[in-house]
């Protein structure tokens, strides 16, 4: 039996959103078999595990399987801190990136409310009366 390549990255930080699409995939444990092939351990936020990677439940079945095997780990600000300055640096980067898209969709949601609002305002004014109700006014 062939041994299998060492990993690229000693280390990595599983995002929700990729997770979710990886556990969208039914051939395949993409999480729990092909990512260790790449990642010697694998970093999960606990507000991510917990409150984002919800569903497809098989994204958060392959997950605790890499915990049990202790090739994943959930972490906190903490955690990621005293894995050295560079991933606290990236990983407060991201949350600032996501800050900022949370915001704008809040902003474009508030457009659109806004938009759909002058539409009905707009509507309410060139609200067009069958005839028959404008002979009984007349």
């Amino acid at each position: 039996m062939s041994k299998l390549p060492s990993p690229v990255w000693s280390k990595g930080i599983l995002d929700a959103d990729f997770a979710i699409k990886l556990g969208r995939i039914k051939k395949y444990k993409v999480i729990e078999e092909i990512l260790p092939l790449y990642i010697q351990k694998i970093f999960i936020h606990e507000y991510v595990y917990s409150n984002e990677i919800l569903i497809p439940k098989s994204a958060k079945d392959q997950i605790d399987e890499l915990i049990k095997k202790d090739r994943a780990e959930i972490v906190n600000e903490d955690d990621i801190s005293e894995i050295g300055p560079y991933a606290l640096i990236l990983y407060e980067d991201t949350i600032e990136k996501l800050r900022k898209a949370k915001k704008r969709e809040k902003m474009a949601a508030a457009g659109e409310k806004l938009f759909l609002l002058l539409l009905r305002k707009q509507q309410t004014f060139h609200t067009f009366y069958p005839m028959s109700q404008i002979s009984k006014h007349s």
